[in-house]
């Protein structure tokens, strides 16, 4: 991951003082402090009753002399502005998923927060609930589903090089960009195997998964605060009830070679009226890999190589063929070609994927077709390779790209121990 950087000062008690707010120098650009790390217009907005947007960092000196204003009173006070905590912790929410209530205070200083605690043990008010900064270099990454699909979590490891200077420094995953929806909810699935045989006609396996999620989500709208800051400035609770389904049959032909066709459809629920306080949508837990295999040795996305999408307002066809294929030194190889059909449930101008730079229109639900090849081989129970080729044809729903094509590539070896 290559960007620009900026320095971040969260969770570093000293970041921002109550009584250094930030200051101007005449005749010179910018705001400036004495001895706090950061100008209280970093960490804060003002807003009015209705949650609007008053003052933010771009008119740091009104809204310094609007928190001045705010803070004598006592910081809440019915009809009045009030103070937009999105970088500072609260001693007194005023309510769950709002940055509105009183800020911790510690040794003169407003305590800094993270995206994630440190030592949750510990209150919110404590310095040491958060990751300084000042006691361990931490980096702000978008753990997007790309990223999470490498594996990247919040507190891993990382190693940070400058470009400039070709310098090196180790550093955790101390933030993250903002994530739009918190949820509390509860998914309880079922799964069914079975396999029949089919006397001179082979094998036939069945499998069914269905799963429900249930729960409460709390959604919330993202503006930028300041460089390097986003802010909620709306929030709105939703209740969570859908489901999903997949039936997928595999059909083992009584040939030499071990020919397998499959058919399988998975099907995500759709919310058929985004306006009302149900969410129908169904999606997964986040821990999802979509990853594995029909009856041969290959194991790759069985959603698609290319999109990658969520089981979430989707309707999925799929229909493959693999068979034995030759190896290299006399391993075992596998070759299977995929077809997938992609439709919405619902219409919708939103797809659940990190693979598409566009958003489908919401008027077909035609998303689109996809393709792959994948070739694999095993050789002794400790080599494994395997290499995939997807295509993805944009559909009716992504209107003047219609007919457009992506593609992806990729190729693992690994050895088992």
């Amino acid at each position: 991951y290559t960007s620009n950087v900026d320095v971040n000062t969260d969770g570093a008690l000293s970041s921002y003082k109550a009584d250094d707010l930030g200051y101007f120098k005449s005749g010179k650009k910018g705001v400036y402090t004495n001895s706090a790390l950061n100008t209280i217009c970093n960490g804060v907005s003002i807003r009015d009753k209705n949650n609007d947007l008053v003052y933010d960092y771009n008119k740091c000196g009104k809204l310094i002399a609007e928190f001045k204003r705010i803070r004598d009173f006592g910081w809440i006070k019915v009809g009045e502005n009030y103070v937009d905590f999105y970088a500072i912790a609260r001693s007194k929410p005023e309510k769950k998923g709002s940055n509105r209530g009183v800020p911790c205070e510690k040794d003169g200083y407003y305590v800094s927060m993270t995206a994630k605690a440190m030592q949750a043990s510990k209150p919110v008010c404590d310095p040491e609930h958060w990751v300084d900064s000042l006691q361990i270099p931490a980096i702000v990454m978008p753990l997007d589903q790309a990223m999470k699909d490498a594996g990247v979590e919040l507190f891993d490891v990382a190693i940070v090089r400058a470009d400039k200077s070709n310098k090196w420094i180790g550093a955790i995953v101390g933030e993250d960009d903002a994530d739009e929806e918190d949820g509390d909810l509860t998914w309880l699935g079922v799964r069914g195997r079975t396999r029949q045989k089919l006397d001179d006609f082979g094998k036939l396996y069945v499998n069914l998964d269905l799963a429900t999620v249930n729960g409460e989500i709390t959604e919330a709208e993202f503006e930028d605060a300041a460089p390097g800051f986003l802010e909620a400035v709306d929030t709105a609770q939703r209740d969570v009830s859908s489901w999903a389904g997949e039936l997928a049959l595999s059909w083992e032909l009584p040939f030499d070679h071990e020919t397998v066709i499959s058919a399988a459809y998975a099907y995500g629920a759709g919310d058929d009226d985004p306006a009302d306080n149900e969410d129908k949508n169904f999606r997964q837990t986040g821990l999802q890999g979509n990853n594995g295999k029909f009856r041969g040795i290959s194991r790759f996305r069985y959603y698609g190589e290319t999109l990658r999408p969520e089981l979430s307002n989707i309707g999925l066809a799929t229909v493959s063929a693999g068979s034995v294929a030759p190896s290299p030194m006399g391993g075992e190889g596998w070759i299977e070609l995929v077809y997938h059909n992609y439709r919405q449930v619902e219409l919708s101008t939103t797809f659940q994927t990190d693979r598409l730079d566009v958003d489908p229109n919401g008027l077909s639900r035609d998303i689109g077709d996809g393709v792959d090849v994948v070739y694999s081989f095993e050789l002794n129970q400790n080599w494994e390779f395997e290499a995939t080729l997807g295509g993805f044809r944009y559909g009716e729903a992504f209107g003047t790209n219609e007919g457009k094509w992506a593609s992806s590539f990729s190729f693992k070896l690994d050895y088992n121990f």
